[in-house]
């Protein structure tokens, strides 16, 4: 998932520049015929310009070391528009997540950064790190922001004609993520609960299209039940990651493997080792 974020940046850095004055993903007209900029429809969103399945998460390890230092960024960056807000968006994610921001005044700083995102894309971004990575005021803040949002995805009922915001399914599944982390990370045990069936939403309800943000949400269940002290929920949980998703980049992590669970007895037998 790391590999893939300075590509789909150039991706739509690209689109922007073949079709300056288009919106979304319609062909624009070309000398001789026409173009037509399919490459990034159905794996860019049109409204949000983010790509669905490259959320602001990620493992730590080489790749997201790789990607928080990569050269990349300084042109990214500094692109007019869209495009540049999502690279600082971006960057500022891949540094919260990597060693860079276990210092708290470079966390500080970047958080601070993130107060001039305007786009929907770039707000939604902002959230879900403020949420993880903010003081107290502004993770219950950038929470609210995420509910708001999990809330606007319940369907409109049937004969209300009342015109809403719809929240897009993948933008839910991304905000119950953001939200079961920051709960799960806070000191409170009933709000780290809270965050774990938050994350639950993650391989019940969308652990089909979102496998990958299935996984860690499985992942940082896992490893807040056994912080808390419950061996035996949190080895129902790694045992759900390896069995359901063996092929997943955190079966092989830091991540799980400090994670003391108790596995179920009666699933053992199907439990894939862990190299």
């Amino acid at each position: 998932a790391a590999a893939a974020v300075i590509p789909w940046l150039n991706a739509i850095a690209a689109r922007t520049q073949i079709l300056p004055h288009t919106a979304g993903d319609a062909p624009a007209r070309w000398i001789g015929g026409t173009i037509d900029v399919g490459i990034t429809r159905g794996f860019i969103d049109a409204e949000y310009g983010l790509c669905p399945l490259l959320p602001p998460v990620w493992l730590r390890g080489a790749a997201l070391d790789s990607l928080a230092g990569a050269p990349g960024w300084d042109a990214l960056r500094n692109e007019s528009g869209t495009t540049g807000e999502l690279a600082r968006a971006y960057e500022a994610a891949a540094k919260l997540h990597s060693p860079f921001g276990d210092s708290a005044p470079a966390r500080a700083e970047i958080v601070a950064g993130l107060s001039s995102m305007n786009s929907v894309g770039g707000v939604l971004v902002r959230d879900m790190l403020v949420a993880r990575f903010g003081d107290e005021t502004e993770r219950e803040e950038a929470r609210d922001a995420l509910r708001a949002r999990i809330d606007a995805a319940v369907p409109t009922p049937r004969g209300v004609t009342e015109a809403r915001d719809v929240t897009p399914r993948w933008v839910e599944a991304w905000c119950r993520f953001a939200l079961g982390q920051s709960l799960a990370n806070e000191g409170d045990e009933r709000e780290r609960l809270k965050g774990v069936i938050e994350l639950l939403h993650l391989p019940a309800r969308f652990g089909t299209e979102h496998a990958y943000l299935a996984g860690l949400a499985l992942t940082e269940g896992a490893g807040t039940l056994a912080a808390m002290g419950d061996a035996s929920g949190a080895g129902v949980l790694k045992h759900e990651l390896i069995s359901k998703y063996p092929r997943h980049p955190a079966v092989n992590s830091d991540e799980v493997r400090k994670v003391k669970a108790i596995v179920p007895k009666s699933e053992e037998a199907d439990l894939p080792p862990v190299e």
